[in-house]
């Protein structure tokens, strides 16, 4: 059974002795042979429970791609647009008739981030995990070769790192409406106070009351 590891292993010591060569071959046969056709990308994959080479990994928050397009026969591209919390943004590789690939690897590899490719499920994946808070574009390349005599296939992968997810905004808080202060009951106000001439004349009365039942009372 073919193991992908020592396989990719086997092509990045190709590729760094020759790979400079091969990638420029796929993208001059691109220049020459002009046109462009799209395919669907096949992606973004899915974090599954089944899936032994994406373990421990989470999806990244955002994770868009662009149909795949074919330059000439055998070099292709993407541009990937991903978050940058640490979550991993794939696809699978296009080409050999929807069948994984013999051989693959990176070349060149990113400067702000990581690739890693795997076959599972019948076809060769291809994902990328960009440096945590990595802000801005930049490109990778994939080597795909398939078994037999088959030429290789290229890739240019475009990354734009840092989207940030769409959220609902939260709608701001209502402060609570100004309440009106109840005014404190007054206490009705004091009978006022007898002035002194009051009290005079209430005397005199009396006297004039008490004179009059003493006539009376001879």
């Amino acid at each position: 059974m073919h193991s992908p590891f020592k396989a990719a292993s086997a092509l990045t010591r190709s590729i760094t002795r020759a790979g400079g060569l091969s990638l420029a071959a796929g993208v001059l046969g691109a220049g020459l042979l002009g046109g462009c056709q799209q395919q669907p990308n096949g992606g973004p994959i899915a974090l599954t429970t089944n899936n032994p080479f994406r373990t421990g990994l989470q999806n990244a928050a955002v994770c868009t791609l662009s149909p795949i397009t074919q330059d000439g026969a055998n070099h292709y591209a993407i541009t990937m647009t991903v978050s940058n919390e640490g979550g991993v943004c794939g696809f699978p590789a296009p080409g050999n008739n929807g069948k994984q690939y013999a051989s693959y690897g990176v070349d060149p590899s990113p400067a702000a981030g990581q690739v890693y490719m795997y076959n599972w499920d019948g076809k060769t994946d291809v994902d990328f995990t960009p440096r945590p808070g990595q802000q801005g574009q930049e490109t990778f390349g994939v080597v795909l070769i398939p078994a037999g005599t088959a030429p290789r296939a290229t890739m240019t992968v475009t990354v734009n790192a840092g989207a940030t997810p769409a959220s609902t905004a939260t709608p701001a808080a209502t402060a609570p409406a100004a309440v009106t202060p109840t005014p404190a009951a007054t206490a009705p106000k004091a009978a006022a106070k007898e002035t002194k001439a009051t009290k005079t004349k209430v005397r005199r009365h009396h006297r004039v009351v008490r004179a009059r039942a003493h006539r009376k009372a001879r």
